[in-house]
């Protein structure tokens, strides 16, 4: 097997647009790998479809499983890049707290690009002590909903919406349907956790762009 690896290796160290993007155009370009092997796991309780989504989008467009063997999934490159157009963007501004409602299944793939800024007192917390605290609460259909840490700078950079997806069984299912059973997204709330005085401004911008994959 020749061991031929992407720009920025971990999925975690993808943590800005450039650095995720440059392992997008690895994984569409002429020297993409043949297989990819993928397990489902993130650091300190973030979500795990968050981390990067502009990789994640490219393997979409070129990648489907083929097997599946102590805890990964191998993901062998397609002959074709399915193109992904982009169909409808709409602008949402919300409040800290507010939440996100998303519509019913259909056939698009959707993602969201959140805006959310550090206030002068977060700024400050972000330079002498440790960054305000964000979370994200994601509500699934027929399901509990569950609560990750989210960062702005993994936010910015897109989340894909149409399930959550909670182990490797259900990305297995997504990678597959861009699906997931009984697991639609049906609302997602932002809420800090506060140390003295918010570190976030109460408003915030959500761009949802819905594609066809093809």
């Amino acid at each position: 097997m020749n061991y031929n690896p992407r720009p920025v290796i971990q999925s975690y160290q993808a943590y800005n647009w450039y650095l995720d993007t440059k392992n997008r155009q690895k994984y569409l370009s002429k020297t993409a790998p043949d297989w990819i092997i993928y397990s489902y796991e993130s650091i300190d309780g973030k979500y795990p479809l968050a981390d990067e989504t502009q990789t994640l989008l490219a393997v979409l467009q070129r990648y489907r499983v083929c097997d599946e063997a102590n805890g990964c999934l191998f993901l062998k490159k397609t002959d074709a890049i399915r193109p992904l157009q982009l169909v409808r963007k709409e602008t949402i501004r919300l409040r800290m707290g507010e939440p996100l409602h998303f519509p019913e299944k259909d056939s698009l793939l959707h993602v969201i690009y959140t805006q959310i800024h550090y206030s002068l007192y977060g700024k400050i917390l972000n330079v002498l002590f440790q960054p305000p605290q964000l979370t994200m609460t994601i509500g699934a259909e027929n399901n509990p909903a569950v609560t990750y840490r989210a960062v702005p700078v993994l936010l910015e950079k897109g989340m894909v919406v149409n399930a959550r997806v909670d182990h490797l069984a259900d990305a297995k299912e997504f990678l597959e349907t861009s699906q997931v059973r009984n697991k639609r997204v049906t609302s997602i709330v932002f809420n800090e956790k506060i140390r003295w005085k918010s570190g976030f401004d109460a408003a915030m911008e959500v761009t949802l762009q819905s594609y066809r994959l093809r």
